[in-house]
């Protein structure tokens, strides 16, 4: 179960709604700390997997992990991306079995 409140879940929906409006079939893991009931630590770290190949990854994070903190204040945000121009690695299925799937778009029908 998240270790999210459910002002911070509120938080993160409303930008996940907003970042990932354009991404029909995305869908977002809470990993890490965060996702683990009985853990500590504060950071929040996100898989997020996206269907459309992207050309600057580095820099779409940079922008989502903005408007996190413009909604969440200082809080430590990491984004790891997923989409399929991204170089495969193990991570990806490690942060989704461990993590919590949190939020995912329709797919168009």
């Amino acid at each position: 179960m998240a270790r999210l409140d459910g002002k911070e879940m509120g938080f993160v929906r409303s930008v996940l709604n907003s970042i990932l409006a354009d991404f029909p079939g995305s869908r977002v893991w809470l990993f890490g700390s965060r996702a683990k009931e009985n853990a500590r630590g504060g950071d929040i770290d996100f898989l997020i997997e996206i269907n459309v190949p992207v050309r600057d990854a580095a820099g779409l994070k940079r922008k989502w992990a903005r408007l996190f903190k413009e909604k969440m204040g200082e809080q430590k945000i990491d984004i790891v991306l997923k989409h399929p121009g991204a170089k495969p690695s193990s991570f990806y299925d490690l942060a989704k079995s461990e993590g919590e799937i949190i939020w995912s778009h329709p797919r168009p029908s």
